[in-house]
């Protein structure tokens, strides 16, 4: 009986815990008024930035998310973590993929692609935030 009772608790614990969040979930008021499709593309992606976080298991992906989880305000900025395949992904995405703003990487990744893969005119095209340290972030400037 007395298992019985603490298994009772565990579960109406968890559920407690668990369906908190669902009145946390607030429909954005773009969603709410809706309007013509260019008007509604327009509004969604001017404050929409997508940065590329590497690995899905990975501690760049988690540190997007968490970005994601405390920046994302409804209509007035969305930030959207992208998947790669690691972190020399995350640079090449950067370059290339359309929708990539930013990207977490290692520092030493920007000197391989300069020195390296010798991309073209590589300052100019990313700037780079906290270069001496072992992750640094990364972002497209306008070409």
């Amino acid at each position: 009986m007395r298992n019985r009772v603490i298994l009772a608790s565990v579960v109406a614990l968890a559920i407690g815990l668990f369906s908190f969040n669902l009145a946390a979930q607030v429909i954005p008021r773009s969603i709410q008024e809706g309007g013509t499709d260019a008007a509604l593309r327009e509004k969604k992606n001017a404050w929409t930035v997508g940065i590329v976080g590497g690995l899905l298991s990975g501690t760049y992906m988690r540190f997007v998310d968490e970005m994601a989880s405390v920046l994302n305000d409804g209509d007035n900025l969305r930030i959207l973590p992208i998947v790669s395949y690691g972190a020399a992904s995350n640079l090449d995405d950067l370059l290339y993929l359309r929708g990539v703003d930013a990207a977490v990487t290692q520092s030493d990744v920007f000197e391989y692609f300069r020195t390296q893969r010798k991309t073209p005119n590589l300052e100019r095209r990313v700037s780079v935030r906290d270069p001496d340290a072992d992750l640094g972030t990364a972002h497209s400037r306008a070409q």
